[in-house]
């Protein structure tokens, strides 16, 4: 007759101490519990199924016994799960307290990582791999290079027809948590979504009837006085500026051979390209988005499209999650939740963080420059917010254009200067020690830098459209390259061969 391993002891400090850790952390079923007399079972538990593997929990004895629990492989692992759906128990597993020494890595035998009893054994998870054709690295390398292809042409192509889905999907995707929220509070999903839905359009629409109009006519103001604005910040530069630098700096600037180049009329003429040129484009700009927002939206569109697709996503999330999750390879599914999960946790503290810091920053200067009197202080703070998803532009520019305004609006008196000085420092303080550690933090994985050429190059790309994608590409790229990173170090070619035959 053909043998098996009927069952394996299991060495434990106790009966019951035994029975806990495979019922509640591994989610085992006790398939027998005798008792034998004299203190002693016969307790066997395994896999809910009856089928699969078996132990058989003794409890340690004397001193030598109790010297090999956790121990009774040596240091080595001993024992080996086999699952069909890594990612599952592997989440399963953590949530119930198991400890994981290392994480998750593929094998040519399949993906695995090493867990811990409470005794200090060591356990695999393993889900081997399948025994199925293998498609070739460059095959695969060029069918993903195809569909990365696909989709740069299909977003190239539609442009700013696709924005209010962009950002539909994306309001869908930060809300996601509040739904589920009010679900845990006895919302059904539709009825969360469709509450979502209505705060949001109350909100909005609330902010339209309120802030744009002021606003608009903010925006009309500051491009009709702009001309003369320009004018006086050029006096003021290429005049104060030059009798400045004469009185504090001539000589070093003679001794540097500078002398002739900050001279008042070559001050003043750089001064005049730089503002003339600024000037055009800000008024460009700035007209733009006072007629409509044709160019950068679409304003019909975001009002009708972005919040239908908003709702359609939160209540059909789940649903959605769980179609392309059925999409991912078989083989490489248990690498891809993972990457797609610490994706996700980049992204939504990002996107949630940052939403919320611009909206800080948006109501504190706003509010601030208007208490201290500043002219377009409102403008100043929407800007500024808006900006600031980019880190640092916008407090730059909050900073640059109170400190102007500043300027223009008291010469020769200072003190609004320095009071506007000290509102936008503040904030920027603020913001970077207190707001942006609490709400974004710095786990996320998306350096400022990295963010910052994303935008940019997906904004010249893609137009507004890009600048959408820009921020959930750069955290998904983020994602895969420290995984190539890590098996790289894994790999022969980082580590020597030596090693890794040793």
């Amino acid at each position: 007759m053909a043998h098996r391993l009927a069952a394996i002891a299991f060495l434990a400090p106790d009966y019951d101490q035994g029975v806990a850790w495979f019922r509640d952390s591994l989610g085992f079923a006790v398939l027998e519990d005798k008792p034998l007399g004299l203190g002693k079972r016969w307790v066997v538990v395994g896999d809910p199924s009856g089928e699969g593997a078996r132990f058989v929990i003794a409890r340690a004895e004397g001193d030598q016994q109790l010297a090999t629990v956790g121990a009774q492989a040596g240091g080595r692992v001993g024992y080996f799960i086999e699952t069909d759906d890594f990612a599952r128990d592997f989440r399963r597993f953590s949530a119930n307290g198991v400890e994981f020494v290392e994480s998750a890595r593929r094998e040519p035998y399949g993906v695995v990582a090493v867990f811990k009893d409470p005794w200090g054994g060591k356990w695999d998870l393993i889900q081997p791999a399948r025994a199925i054709p293998f498609m070739p690295l460059q095959r695969q390398l060029a069918l993903w290079a195809a569909i990365v292809a696909a989709i740069a042409v299909i977003v190239n192509t539609l442009g700013s027809q696709l924005a209010p889905f962009m950002f539909g999907i994306a309001i869908g995707y930060l809300l996601n948590p509040v739904a589920h929220r009010l679900q845990r509070l006895g919302f059904s999903r539709l009825a969360a979504s469709l509450t979502l839905l209505l705060a949001f359009v109350a909100v909005v629409g609330l902010a339209g009837v309120t802030l744009v109009p002021v606003l608009l006519d903010q925006i009309a103001l500051f491009t009709s006085k702009l001309p003369q604005f320009i004018e006086t910040l050029q006096k003021l530069i290429a005049g104060n500026g030059a009798d400045w630098l004469a009185a504090h700096g001539g000589a070093w600037l003679r001794k540097a051979g500078l002398g002739e180049s900050f001279t008042s009329d070559q001050i003043q003429k750089a001064v005049n390209d730089l503002m003339t040129q600024g000037g055009a484009w800000l008024v460009t700009g700035l007209k733009k988005l006072a007629v409509g927002g044709k160019a950068l939206l679409g304003f019909l569109s975001f009002l009708i499209v972005t919040p239908v697709v908003a709702f359609y996503i939160l209540v059909d999330w789940h649903k959605m999650v769980d179609t392309v999750d059925g999409w991912l390879p078989r083989d490489h599914r248990a690498e891809l939740r993972l990457i797609s999960g610490e994706i996700d946790l980049a992204l939504a503290g990002f996107l949630r963080g940052q939403s919320l810091v611009c909206l800080f920053l948006g109501l504190w200067y706003g509010i601030g420059l208007s208490l201290i009197g500043l002219d377009f202080s409102l403008l100043i703070g929407v800007v500024g917010g808006l900006l600031s998803f980019i880190p640092y532009f916008g407090s730059l520019t909050a900073l640059v254009l109170a400190l102007s305004i500043a300027i223009v609006q008291k010469w020769p008196q200072m003190h609004l200067f320095l009071m506007a000085l000290g509102v936008v420092g503040v904030g920027q303080f603020l913001e970077g020690y207190v707001i942006s550690p609490k709400l974004v933090g710095e786990s996320i994985g998306l350096h400022p830098v990295w963010l910052i050429f994303a935008l940019f190059a997906f904004g010249e790309l893609f137009g507004f459209t890009g600048l959408l994608i820009a921020v959930p590409t750069a955290a998904a790229l983020g994602v895969i390259v420290r995984h190539l990173i890590r098996s790289y170090q894994r790999s022969p070619l980082y580590r020597g061969r030596a090693t890794v035959g040793a």
